[in-house]
């Protein structure tokens, strides 16, 4: 409703890209008890982050849906990190059966430094006078903490079969946060929008993911793997839009170790399926 000249029919947005990456430092310390029957472990977690998203372009709308005219190209990218930790657990029940059992805390990520891009495509946009606008963007929410438990059976001196059960609280994704670090300006100098916060609320569930997998030691130096996981969806419908996009998933897994003298080779892949879902 800020912007200039924009049409009472309101905006519809073409989204080409959200690319979201994580990358975790994880020590963990580890110490057994019981006849190394059971062992206990404690962990520090950093984790760093990018985010980038774009968007073009915006298009406003007049009555009826008609395109009026295209308003601008938006891009985003910003860094953050995050501090949290985990603890785990672990039993060999007897020589062919072993549980264990995890707890990662949720992460609050600071992203702290990052900007917003604005290309121009008509005068009117937000009333800025150049072509191109940035200005800093600062955000923050929460990833969400994940319990899980584990048991693996040794069927044989070559097969063994493994069941995961991971439970996420993706109900602590309850808000995103945006501030921008500087004031929009018109091509007068005059500030259009000062010290603007964008608000996003998803509505995460809670959601629970099954994994399977066994894995067949072929020689002293090659083992193979196989295993397939249903992960839920923590999007309820009424959280479903273009720019954030989720259903339930379905994938099947291939792995191979192959040992090498002193030093070891692993493969690993992943088919993905996810379920199809339509939205009103």
């Amino acid at each position: 409703s800020g912007a200039e000249g924009v049409p009472a029919g309101g905006f519809a947005r073409k989204v080409d890209r959200i690319d979201l990456a994580v990358t975790y430092v994880n020590p963990v310390v580890v110490y057994e008890l019981a006849g190394e029957k059971l062992a206990l472990s404690v962990g520090f977690i950093y984790a760093h982050s990018r985010l980038e998203s774009s968007s073009k372009p915006v298009i406003a709308l007049g009555p009826g849906g008609t395109v009026v005219r295209k308003l601008a190209d938006l891009n985003q990218k910003v860094y953050g990190d995050g501090y949290t930790f985990n603890v785990g657990a672990h039993s060999n029940v007897s020589e062919k059966l072993r549980l264990g059992a995890y707890y990662r805390h949720k992460i609050f990520m600071d992203y702290d430094h990052g900007y917003f891009t604005a290309t121009k495509r008509n005068e009117s946009v937000f009333g800025v006078g150049a072509a191109r606008f940035q200005t800093r963007l600062n955000a923050d929410f929460s990833l969400p903490g994940t319990f899980g438990c584990g048991l693996n059976y040794q069927a044989t001196d070559e097969l063994s079969a493994e069941v995961n059960v991971e439970y996420s609280t993706w109900s602590e994704f309850d808000r995103v946060d945006a501030d921008m670090g500087s004031p929009m300006r018109s091509a007068s100098g005059a500030i259009v929008v000062n010290d603007a916060t964008l608000s996003s609320d998803p509505n995460f569930d809670d959601c629970m993911a099954v994994r399977v997998g066994v894995a067949y030691e072929c020689s002293e130096t090659l083992t193979v793997r196989a295993g397939y996981y249903y992960e839920e969806s923590p999007q309820p419908e009424e959280s479903v839009a273009p720019n954030l996009a989720d259903s339930d998933k379905h994938a099947v897994t291939l792995g191979a170790t192959k040992k090498m003298g002193m030093a070891t080779v692993d493969f690993a892949y992943i088919l993905g399926v996810p379920n199809d879902r339509d939205v009103e």
